[in-house]
């Protein structure tokens, strides 16, 4: 039997993105500057975003009704089962109606997040010959929701990590997936969604460094880090270099300042860690900011004004959902005889 599962009944979804992820393993979030197009391009108005025709992730497909789709589907039943209530939560983190509220003309917006259920719906099944294969009834390019290894003791245990934007290229073993690893809160997982849509992380452009205080020393994982990058003369470029960072394991590579400077810096939105995000247990059990990777100037202006906690932010800032809006207008549907759809 097919089942088609509606997330959120009252949203249609569907957004998506561009992105610039480097094909450098352990992380589909990664960026690596030079791929970078040309951030005056019109088409992206956040500072956050970023196209990269060459690796082709970019914004999801309309459906035949004009409605942006995201097709979810989950690696197996028992996946479904475990992650599809995180992931509710999650999507209507985007979709409540103080936030996006429901596509159509009011709101200005045509987003769906829908995903495929029921036993025989998972992305994965047997191929009859003692391995796996992508399921042929779901189309190749759903999101893609999988498990992945969670590291002990720090905050990868609990959290999940995603491609950003649509792309028809395989990306790290499949075309968009979000992964999840143990049992993060829905929150992070809204984050990822945010991904999935098209947003890099805030605290990552350019001009980052004048509205916060930022010091990768700090971050879980630097010391032994930087022993393996001086081991190769790559010590220097731990902090600075994306690449060097995912090449060491070094979380660091999440908050390398490299993305075009768009719009005003938004420290409300989503995409911004705060401060004791992969934070040492210095900043987190003793909660003194000086011990934390990044703090807010509260002057941009003045620095020597002294600095303050960045909070986690919960919900979609009204900057990240202008940048839904401009991405994903609300269209209204076609005469019927001219409706075609890019997938089921």
């Amino acid at each position: 039997m097919k089942v088609l599962l509606v997330i959120l009944e009252t949203a249609l979804v569907a957004l998506a993105a561009d992105d610039c992820s480097s094909p450098i393993p352990f992380d589909p979030n990664a960026l690596d500057p030079s791929d970078i197009f040309n951030s005056s391009d019109s088409l992206f108005g956040r500072a956050t975003d970023a196209f990269c025709p060459q690796w082709f992730r970019t914004l999801w497909p309309r459906h035949a009704n004009n409605a942006v789709m995201i097709p979810i589907c989950f690696d197996s039943f028992d996946h479904m089962n475990r992650f599809h209530p995180i992931l509710r939560l999650a999507v209507a983190k985007w979709v409540a109606p103080a936030i996006l509220g429901a596509p159509g003309p009011a709101t200005g917006h045509g987003i769906n997040f829908v995903t495929y259920g029921g036993e025989e719906k998972g992305c994965i099944i047997d191929d009859g010959a003692g391995g796996k294969m992508w399921n042929p009834t779901i189309w190749r390019f759903a999101l893609r929701i999988t498990e992945g290894q969670s590291v002990p003791g720090a905050d990868g245990a609990n959290t999940a990590e995603a491609t950003t934007g649509f792309s028809m290229q395989l990306d790290h073993g499949h075309y968009n997936t979000l992964q999840v690893k143990g049992y993060p809160d829905h929150v992070a997982v809204a984050h990822e969604l945010g991904h999935v849509l098209g947003l890099k992380h805030e605290h990552q452009r350019i001009d980052r460094d004048k509205y916060m205080k930022y010091d990768c020393t700090k971050i879980q994982g630097y010391d032994k880090a930087f022993e393996e990058a001086k081991k190769k003369g790559k010590e220097h470029l731990l902090c600075t270099d994306p690449a060097v960072a995912i090449e060491f394991k070094f979380i660091g590579h999440a908050f390398t300042s490299s993305f075009p400077k768009k719009g005003d810096y938004d420290i409300k939105s989503i995409m911004h860690y705060p401060s004791d995000y992969f934070g040492t247990p210095a900043c987190k059990e003793n909660a003194k900011i000086d011990n934390c990777p990044m703090v807010k100037y509260k002057d941009p202006n003045d620095h020597a004004a002294g600095t303050e906690v960045i909070l986690l932010n919960n919900i979609p800032s009204k900057l990240d959902i202008e940048w839904v809006k401009q991405h994903y207008p609300y269209v209204p549907p076609p005469p019927p005889s001219t409706q075609q759809s890019p997938h089921p």
